[in-house]
Parts: C-alpha cells; structure tokens; sequence
C-alpha cells in the first residue's frame, strides 16, 4: 500500500514556562488515492555529527514532560483512518509541570502507517522544546579551512569549510554572512544557512542563495592571482567574526609556459645540431 503523507509544519522550536503547557497543531494530508490506516506517537533523540543528524534514544528523556491529542475524537497512539486526498488536523498537548528539568527537549511527533500488525512506513516532525529562560547566546567560530591547499587561477573551486560551536544552554539560529574580498573590493558575499545550532553541539557551516536553496560556500573559477580576505560574520546577541586571507597564484599558467618554453628549447637544440 503506498505511503505519501504530508506533514506540516515538519519543526517548531517553542519555549514553555515550566508549570505551563502548549498547544501544537498539525495538519497533515493523504496524497494517495488509498484510505490509509494510521497512529501517532511521540519518540525522543539526541543529535549526532555536525550536519544535523540524529539517533533516536530515551537517554536523556525527561519523564515529567507528557503529551496527548487534544482532538476530541482521538487519544495519542489511536489508530484512525485517513481517505484520499482527506485533510486532518492532530493538535498535540505538550505538559511541562514545575518539576521538569530547566534545559532543552527533543522530540518527534510521528505519523506512522499500520498494517498486518506492524508499522509499515512513517513521516515525522521534530519538536525542540525549551524549558528554561532565555538564555544568553554564546557561540563560536571553530576550525575554519580553506581549501584546497593550492589555489590556482583557473582549475577547483575554492571551498569554505567551518564548525560552529554552541557554547550557550539554550538551541540558537546560525544567521550571518560570509564575504571574500581582493583589494578592499568584496568579490562574493554568502547568506549563511540558518541552522539550529543545539546547546553543546557543533553545526558545519552552510551557505544559501536568494531562493533559500543550500549551496556550498564556495568560489567558482576563474579568478585572478593575489590575496583574498575572508569573513565570517554571526549576528547573534553576542556577535562573533572570524578572519583570514589566502593566496591564488596561476600555478597552471606558470606550469604551462614552463612546458612550451622547455619544448622551444628542445626544438632549438635540435636545430642548432642539424
């Protein structure tokens, strides 16, 4: 049975005064021409690596924190039907008593297919909840690179590479700028991606064009020889920069002269002995 749901929206960062409790709506939509069978269910995860990616465990899973449906019809982990093309609301409950821990939560609400007694296929949206005040944001530009090594004139595209690290306690947006610049003229300037960076974690850096696609932060050939200065700007509270320059040279002209200079001598010796 195919599985093709939509699930909006896919995350939200909210913040709850412990003793308080909030309101999620979701809306979701069937966009098969099947009726599908379907539960939800909330599960917790960690991130992992720097780009994002997480592991599912209850490690660190406050048990004071619970949640339920608020539809009138519906219990959490009830199974329902969805038809084709049928639209639905599931509003989420999110309980956070005075005794829950002050610190930041990750969880994910799933909506998962049932089938022949067991979970066929599932769509998620994660959930970052904050239960502390507002934290002062502390982050961190680290191990910047460029590369590669050699930077010629005319072949590879210059790659800019960093960690951001989240010194704070509270989960922060990576928003900023990085400029490249030759003889105080700006040559490029990238809108850096606005990441969530969570409290103790690193996130590798990103770029985004005006359609706020991903791109790499980087420079395409060709470009002329001399020194470049690099910027990396974060506008956070407490704003962070990091600067730095590299050296293109036309390694593949100086290379090339070399090879046709050393032929025309070849020739010339060879028609001086004639």
């Amino acid at each position: 049975m195919p599985f093709d749901i939509t699930l909006s929206p896919s995350v939200s960062e909210i913040s709850i005064t412990p003793g308080n409790k909030f309101i999620l709506a979701f809306n979701m939509t069937n966009n098969t021409n099947s009726e599908l069978i379907l539960n939800s269910s909330v599960d917790t995860w960690l991130p992992r690596g720097n780009t994002g990616q997480i592991v599912y465990t209850n490690v660190y899973a406050d048990p004071n924190i619970s949640f339920s449906l608020n539809n009138a019809d519906l219990s959490l982990g009830q199974e329902f039907t969805l038809g084709p093309a049928q639209k639905k609301q599931l509003v989420l409950k999110i309980n956070a008593p005075t005794s829950v821990s002050r610190r930041d939560h990750y969880y994910t609400f799933f909506i998962s297919q049932v089938g022949s007694e067991q979970s066929l296929a599932k769509i998620g949206a994660h959930i970052i909840i904050s239960t502390q005040d507002k934290q002062e944001v502390d982050l961190n530009i680290e191990k910047f690179s460029i590369s590669p090594f050699i930077k010629d004139t005319f072949f590879k595209p210059i790659t800019f590479d960093a960690l951001i690290k989240n010194n704070g306690k509270q989960h922060t947006k990576t928003i900023g700028k990085l400029t490249i610049s030759k003889n105080d003229t700006k040559i490029k300037e990238f809108i850096v991606s606005p990441d969530t960076v969570l409290a103790g974690y690193n996130r590798s850096l990103r770029c985004v064009n005006d359609k706020a696609e991903i791109i790499p932060c980087a420079l395409t050939p060709p470009f002329w020889p001399g020194i470049y200065k690099v910027n990396l700007e974060l506008n956070s509270q407490k704003a962070v920069s990091f600067e730095t320059a590299f050296f293109v040279f036309p390694f593949s002209i100086v290379i090339t002269l070399g090879i046709l200079f050393g032929f025309f001598l070849l020739l010339l010796k060879k028609k001086v002995k004639k």
